[in-house]
């Protein structure tokens, strides 16, 4: 078996089979076999597999024992399991280099077995990777790591923007709602003194510019989460997915336009409640294709559904409080809606961020 090939899935004719509860699994997910002394693990699946952090989708990498092996992103891949077909001297990060006169185990790097000879040359430990003479080059995949570099880095970058923008238009968003009570509360207030004496406080309170202040740090976090879906747009590897997180694009500008518009006096909430529906259902529709897409990483698809789980949620909070005559119901909904989303989007966007793709 040290020469063959294994079969890794659900499938129950597999070497391997993996537990039902790998739903994200392939029926066919991977293979494993030695080319020559080097044993490769082959993703063949729709998932991909996460080996040592790094995204390995439809292609070959060398492993060697010990390494993390996360098929599709989520399920360890168990070494002692592997070792049943491949033994452990059969691989190279096993293998001993003899010095003259004595024998021990010399430290090797990942990916390529230390030639034995009766000197210790340098040079002979330079990876076989095209276009890399480094000799202490880190060997567990057959492209340069910091090829996390280009694509990777871009996405990662992309999309830790937008978690912050996120933070900033939620946050200050919850924070509104609160201000929303203290307003009524402050205006009940006011009513009662009126009647009481005739005296009426037309001034500003701390609540009333505190409810034109957040609006306004409300569209900057949305300026950021903007600015940074256009990046991770450009970063997609189809015209498909880039047109999804252009709608989702499209719809925050919407959204930008319905705070401006809340601003306005009488009508502003009427006009603000459309244009707040119509942005978020352009971003269900952005969302829902990224979720049912076949080019956009398997693991981000389950991000894309769980955003759009949320931006329902979310949008019936905001409806709900830019109606005057439930809003002192809606209020506290829509933050204790956006309270609950909040964690749940930032760990939504972190499994897309995971899921960055390694080719550059």
């Amino acid at each position: 078996m040290i020469n063959g090939e294994i079969t890794i899935g659900r499938d129950k004719t597999c070497d391997i089979v993996l537990s039902e509860d790998c739903v994200y699994a392939s029926q066919m997910h991977a293979t494993m076999y030695m080319n020559g002394s080097q044993l490769m693990y082959q993703d063949n699946s729709r998932n991909g597999t996460m080996v040592n952090s790094v995204s390995v989708h439809n292609r070959a990498v060398p492993v060697s024992y010990g390494d993390s092996i996360m098929i599709a992103g989520d399920y360890p891949l168990n070494w002692n399991q592997i070792e049943y077909f491949f033994p452990r001297q059969g691989q190279p990060a096993q293998s001993s280099y003899q010095e003259p006169e004595q024998s021990y185990q010399q430290p090797v790097q990942d990916g390529y077995q230390q030639p034995a000879q009766n000197s210790y040359q340098q040079e002979q430990y330079a990876p076989q990777m095209p276009n890399n003479p480094m000799p202490n080059q880190d060997m567990a995949s057959d492209y340069s790591r910091p090829a996390m570099s280009n694509i990777a880095y871009q996405w990662n970058s992309a999309v830790g923007t937008i978690i912050a923008g996120i933070c900033i238009y939620t946050l200050a968003g919850v924070a509104r709602g609160i201000n929303g009570l203290f307003q009524a509360a402050s205006g009940v207030m006011d009513f009662v003194s009126f009647m009481d004496d005739g005296d009426f406080d037309f001034g500003p309170n701390i609540f009333d510019i505190l409810g034109y202040l957040l609006p306004l740090v409300i569209i900057v976090g949305y300026v950021l989460f903007l600015t940074s879906l256009s990046k991770f747009s450009d970063l997609q590897s189809s015209p498909a997915d880039s047109q999804a997180v252009s709608k989702v694009k499209i719809g925050t500008i919407i959204l930008i336009v319905a705070e401006v518009v809340s601003l306005i006096p009488l009508i502003g909430w009427l006009l603000a409640l459309v244009a707040w529906i119509v942005g978020y259902v352009k971003i269900l529709s952005g969302y829902g294709d990224l979720r049912n897409s076949q080019t956009f990483p398997e693991v981000a698809r389950r991000g894309a559904g769980t955003l759009r789980s949320c931006t329902i949620w979310i949008m019936v909070g905001a409806i709900l409080a830019a109606i005057p005559l439930i809003g002192i119901i809606g209020s506290p909904v829509n933050f204790i809606v956006k309270f609950v989303t909040f964690f749940i989007i930032l760990s939504a966007w972190g499994t897309i961020r995971r899921s960055a793709p390694q080719n550059v």
